[in-house]
C-alpha cells in the first residue's frame, strides 16, 4: 500500500518506476493493470476495469485483453452474418454482461495497481474494494497496489484500519521535499523554469499538481511580457507562484484577502479589522523572507486571471508598460550612480575619466534625475573647470526631461535650498513660466502629490472644487497619477 497526499506525484513515481522496469524485463509478473476509482460504482465495474485495462509488462508480447479482445471481435463478425441489427445489439449487450465474469477470470498472476481510493464511488463501499483486493492476492496470486491519500478516505477509514492487516503487507508514506517536487513536476529547470521553481521552493510547494498548475499559468502569461524589461517577466512568475500556492492551497499559503491588503490602498488607510490578526505574523514572515511587499497593478492583473480563468490581455499588458517604464528609469538611475561612484568611491586622480562617464550617464538618465542631482552634477563641472560641458547638460536636461510642471516648479520645490547654480535656477523658472497658469484643479492635485507641499493659493483653487470633479479625478487616474492624488 502506498499512503501518500494529494498531488505529491504518488501515480507520476509509480508509472516512472514500473517503466524503468519493464524497459529491462525486470517485472517478475508478466501482466499488469492500472485502475483509478475515480468514476466505478460497482464492483462488478472495478473488474471489467481490471480485465480491460491489462498488458503485457514485456516487451513484444500480447496481453489477454489484446488476445480476448481478437477473439471477440471475431464472434462479432460471426454474430453479424447471422443475424439482422435489430436482433444483434440487445444480444451482444446480455452476452457482455454475461461474459464478464469469463474475462474476469482471467486476472491472475499479475500486478495491478489501484488508484484513488479516497475518490471511490459512495456506492463502492471500502470492505467490497479490499475484499476483492484479498482475494486476488490470496487466490490469483496477484501483486496489489493501492495508490491514495490517507487523509481524505473519508468514510471508508474505520474499515481501512480495521482489514488492514489483512490485506496488506507493506505502508509507505511518501512526503516528498519542495526540491524534490520541483525535480519532478520541472525536471529540465532552465530558464523560466529555473525561477519557477527556486519560487516554488522558497515557498516550501511540494504539490506537484499545484506546481503544474503555476507553470501552466507562467506559460500562458509570459508571452504577453517578452516585449518589456526583463524585471516584469521575472516578478510576474514571482507573484504568479505566491498566488498559484494561495489560490491552489489556502489551507496551507496566505489567502488571497490577506494578500490584497499588501496592495495600495491598504497603505493608505484601509482597515483590515481583525479577521487575520491570528496569521498575521506568520504570514507576513513568509512573505517578508519570499520578498513580497506590495501588490502592484500588474500584481492585481495576474491574481484575476487565476481567479476568473480568463486573460485580460490589455489590463495585463497596460500594467506591464507603466512597471516597465519604471524598470528602465531604474537602470538609468543605475547607471548615473555608478558614474558618480567615480567620484565618491576614489582618491585616484580621475577627471577626465569622471567627466566623460558623467556627460554619458546624464544623457542617458536624463529623465529620471533629480533637481538636486541635476544641480550637484552642473555644479561638480563648474568646480572641474568644465562649464561649456555644464552649460550644455543645462540644455540637454531642459529639453528632455519631460512636461510635468510641476518638477519645474522650484519655488515650491521641497529642497529648494539645494538648488544653488544659478544657471540652473534660471533654466527652471524660465520652464516653469512656459507653461503658464494652470487651468485644471486635478493637475493641481497630481502637482501637489509629487512636489508634498502647497500654498494658500492651490488651497484656494481646491476648495472651490465640486465633489464630482474629486470623484472624476480618483476614477479616471491609476497608478503613479492616482498615488500623487491620493
Amino acid at each position: 500500500m502506498r499512503a501518500w497526499e494529494w498531488g505529491v506525484g504518488k501515480t507520476f513515481l509509480w508509472q516512472k518506476i514500473l517503466g524503468e522496469l519493464e524497459a529491462t524485463n525486470a517485472v517478475a509478473l508478466k501482466n499488469y493493470s492500472y485502475v483509478s476509482l475515480f468514476g466505478i460504482n460497482s464492483l462488478d465495474g472495478l473488474k471489467i476495469a481490471i480485465f480491460e485495462n491489462s498488458r503485457s509488462t514485456s516487451r513484444g508480447a500480447g496481453s489477454i485483453g489484446d488476445r480476448v479482445t481478437e477473439r471477440w471481435r471475431a464472434f462479432i463478425g460471426f454474430a453479424k452474418q447471422n443475424l439482422g441489427l435489430s436482433e444483434l445489439l440487445p444480444w451482444i449487450g446480455d452476452a457482455l454482461s454475461k461474459a464478464g465474469p469469463l474475462y474476469f477470470s482471467m486476472v491472475k498472476e499479475q500486478v495491478i495497481c489501484i488508484d484513488d481510493l479516497e475518490r471511490r464511488s459512495d456506492d463502492l463501499e471500502m470492505r467490497d474494494v479490499l475484499g476483492l483486493a484479498s482475494f486476488l492476492k490470496e487466490q490469483r496470486k496477484c501483486k496489489i497496489v493501492f495508490l491514495f491519500n490517507n487523509e481524505e478516505i473519508g468514510d471508508g477509514a474505520d474499515e481501512l484500519s480495521r482489514y488492514f492487516e489483512k490485506v496488506f503487507d507493506i505502508k509507505v508514506t511518501f512526503l516528498p521535499t519542495p526540491e524534490e517536487s520541483v525535480s519532478i513536476a520541472l525536471p529540465d529547470r532552465n530558464g523560466t523554469d529555473s525561477l519557477l521553481g527556486d519560487c516554488c521552493v522558497s515557498l516550501g510547494i511540494s504539490n506537484i499538481r499545484v506546481i503544474k498548475k503555476i507553470e501552466r499559468a507562467v506559460r500562458d502569461i509570459k508571452p504577453l511580457l517578452q516585449r518589456y524589461h526583463a524585471e516584469v517577466t521575472r516578478q510576474a512568475i514571482v507573484s504568479l507562484t505566491l498566488f498559484g500556492w494561495s489560490c491552489y492551497q489556502p489551507n496551507l499559503a496566505p489567502p488571497l484577502e490577506y494578500l490584497r491588503t499588501k496592495g495600495r490602498f491598504s497603505v493608505v488607510g484601509a482597515s483590515r479589522g481583525d479577521r487575520f490578526a491570528r496569521d498575521d505574523a506568520q504570514w507576513a514572515g513568509i512573505l517578508k523572507a519570499y520578498g513580497f511587499y506590495l501588490m502592484d497593478d500588474l500584481d492585481l492583473a495576474l491574481l484575476e486571471v487565476l481567479e476568473s480563468g480568463c486573460i485580460d490581455r490589455a489590463q495585463i499588458e497596460n500594467a506591464a508598460e507603466a512597471l516597465d517604464e519604471k524598470m528602465k528609469r531604474s537602470d538609468q538611475d543605475d547607471v548615473f550612480t555608478n558614474a558618480w561612484n567615480l567620484f565618491h568611491d576614489t582618491f585616484e586622480n580621475n577627471e577626465e575619466k569622471l567627466v566623460e562617464a558623467l556627460s554619458t550617464a546624464f544623457r542617458h538618465a536624463a529623465k529620471t534625475i533629480s533637481p538636486i542631482s541635476f544641480d550637484a552634477t552642473i555644479r561638480l563641472l563648474r568646480e572641474l573647470g568644465r562649464d561649456d560641458i555644464a552649460e550644455e547638460l543645462i540644455r540637454y536636461y531642459v529639453d528632455n526631461h519631460g512636461e510635468e510642471r510641476s518638477l519645474w516648479d522650484l519655488e515650491n520645490h521641497p529642497f529648494r535650498g539645494n538648488v544653488q547654480d544659478a544657471a540652473v535656477i534660471r533654466a527652471f523658472a524660465n520652464k516653469f513660466a512656459s507653461f503658464g497658469s494652470t487651468g485644471d484643479p486635478v493637475e493641481l492635485l497630481k502637482t501637489i502629490g509629487a512636489r508634498r507641499s502647497w500654498n494658500p493659493e492651490d488651497i484656494s483653487v481646491l476648495a472651490s472644487l465640486p465633489v464630482a470633479e474629486y470623484h472624476r479625478a480618483l476614477k479616471e487616474n491609476t497608478g503613479g497619477e492616482l498615488d500623487a492624488i491620493l
